[in-house]
Formats: C-alpha cells, structure tokens, sequence
C-alpha cells in the first residue's frame, strides 16, 4: 500500500486530528498541502493517478473539475461528501488491482 493511502486510512479514522472536521473540502486541501510540502521537499507524488478521470466517468461529467467538487456537487453535506469519497477510493482501488 503506497504513502498517500496509508495516510487517506489514517485520516479517515480520525478526521478531526488531521482536519478540524469532516469534510470532502478540507480532505482535499489537506492533501494538496500534503502534496506541495513533498513536492517541496524534492518528493513527488502522484495522487492516485487517473482517479479523478475516474470519478469525472462516474458521475458523467465532461468538464475539468477535480474529484472533491464533483463529489461535492452530487452530496450537499460536507460529512456525506466525505463518506463517499471513501466509498469511491475502495470501489477505484479494486478497479485498479483487477487491471
């Protein structure tokens, strides 16, 4: 299991000391700011490359948002949000493991 879904586990049980709070939004900043602070340490990483692709096709969308506003969209509730990415990781993540 790679570093950026052993931390997505992590943050799941705990949200709040990751976090403040549950939220699709806040997860999102929370890894982008996990992301810069790698990118500046000389680290790359690629977040969960073709998920967002992934998710834009789940949900028949044609345009350029990112995974957390799609999720956003289709779920008014911040905590909803936030459970169903969960739920879409686990479902992309055995998508990804049957290639």
């Amino acid at each position: 299991m790679n570093e950026i879904i052993k931390l997505l586990y992590k943050i799941k049980e705990r949200p709040g000391m990751y976090m403040g709070y549950k939220s699709i939004t806040s997860l999102a900043d929370f890894i982008n700011g996990y992301l810069l602070a790698k990118h500046e340490d000389g680290v790359e990483i690629d977040f969960l490359p073709g998920f967002n692709e992934w998710i834009a096709e789940r949900y028949s969308i044609k345009s350029s948002h990112d995974w957390s506003r799609i999720i956003s969209f289709h779920y008014l509730s911040p905590d909803t949000a936030f459970d169903k990415f969960y739920e879409h990781l686990e479902e992309f993540l055995v998508c990804q493991s049957e290639k």
